[in-house]
């Protein structure tokens, strides 16, 4: 049976983050993007607040929302770091098992260049390339 995975994260996936998700990681290639199965919780956390206790309550309905429907993997990041925060302290204290869930986070590298136009103006152009999903927990990740 393949892995079912929620796609969190603001943009499409690439083709290569397709294919690894498919390959790495055995997921069914049916991904569920968060923005479009529950978009007042993709757009809330799209604009975080900074409210500590708005962003617990939305780690809370987030994990409900993956227990609830069954997903093996989620695709992160989504919200600000302050969010991630509370997610990864709601999870570690509130999942028995964890571990059946993985969080994977789109891990990139900023590839640059510069070109030169017929003026001679130099122009620095950079992209982030995807290098891999960092999963979380792993084997190497302590959970008290």
């Amino acid at each position: 049976m393949k892995n079912k995975v929620l796609i969190c994260i603001n943009h499409e996936l690439t083709d290569i983050q397709k294919q690894e998700l498919v390959e790495v990681f055995k997921c069914d290639q049916n991904f569920h993007y968060l923005k479009n199965e529950n978009q007042k919780l993709f757009n809330n956390l799209s604009n975080c607040s900074e409210n500590t206790g708005w962003l617990k309550n939305k780690a809370k309905e987030l994990v409900d929302y993956i227990i609830k429907n069954s997903f093996d993997y989620v695709v992160l990041p989504i919200g600000s770091p302050a969010f991630l925060w509370c997610l990864a302290q709601y999870v570690e204290k509130t999942m028995k098992n964890v571990s059946e869930i993985k969080f994977l986070f789109a891990h990139t590298k900023r590839v640059a260049f510069d070109t030169v136009d017929e003026n001679g103006k130099v122009k620095k152009v950079s992209f982030f390339e995807h290098v891999c999903f960092i999963v979380f927990p792993d084997n190497n990740t302590i959970i008290k």
